[in-house]
């Protein structure tokens, strides 16, 4: 960069060497090999390409013929770009890790689900009863320390959002208010305030 008596002079765009004219003060002042930097103060640079001139060392640049350019408010809006990226990529990672967490999780819920169903088929007298129970409490409390909540069903109306019908009994038959729950046929659970499987349930309809 060269500065005269016209005021500082700002480089904004290159030509190819081939375009210069021999002898000029770019090229022969150490400019890259094959570039040549404009930036004269003038009206026109020596081959006749129109340049830009700092107007008050303010940060703003005038194109000669164009429109003007402030630098200021072109540094903040790449830094408020570079500001929503990172959130956007913060966002990415933390939805990424709550998948993975909700993967985990999900593949207790079989297991869950097979202790609940045996602890109802075997007598509370026989032995394994208890063994079973003991597994049991420890895998639903794993679930409840994570954050996991069994999703309120039975009796509730029903919620699309969290409950799946698997059958519709008549409100009549059912003795209960119409959309509501008559039964729950797989517990549900919620994680983080998400679905981490909907309940499926039995739902009371009204006829016709």
């Amino acid at each position: 960069m060269v500065n005269n008596n016209q005021g500082t002079r700002i480089p904004v765009r290159r030509r190819r060497a081939e375009h210069a004219q021999p002898g000029d003060p770019e090229v022969e002042s150490g400019a890259p090999e094959g570039i040549v930097e404009e930036t004269n103060a003038g009206d026109q640079g020596q081959g006749g390409e129109t340049v830009v001139t700092s107007q008050d060392g303010s940060g703003k640049a005038s194109l000669v013929g164009g429109e003007p350019v402030d630098w200021r408010e072109t540094a903040l809006r790449l830094k408020a770009d570079m500001e929503n990226y990172r959130k956007r990529q913060k966002r990415w990672a933390e939805d990424e890790v709550l998948r993975e967490q909700e993967q985990f999780l999900r593949s207790f819920l079989g297991i869950a689900d097979d202790l609940e169903q045996a602890l109802k088929h075997i007598n509370l007298n026989d032995p394994a009863h208890k063994g079973i129970q003991v597994v049991y409490d420890g895998v639903m409390s794993l679930l409840m320390r994570k954050g996991v909540e069994r999703i309120a069903a039975e009796g509730q109306p029903f919620d699309p959002h969290c409950h799946e019908a698997v059958a519709v009994l008549p409100s009549h038959e059912a003795g209960v208010e119409d959309m509501h729950i008559v039964a729950v046929t797989l517990p549900g659970y919620m994680y983080a305030d998400r679905v981490l499987r909907p309940a499926k349930v039995v739902v009371a309809k009204q006829e016709g």
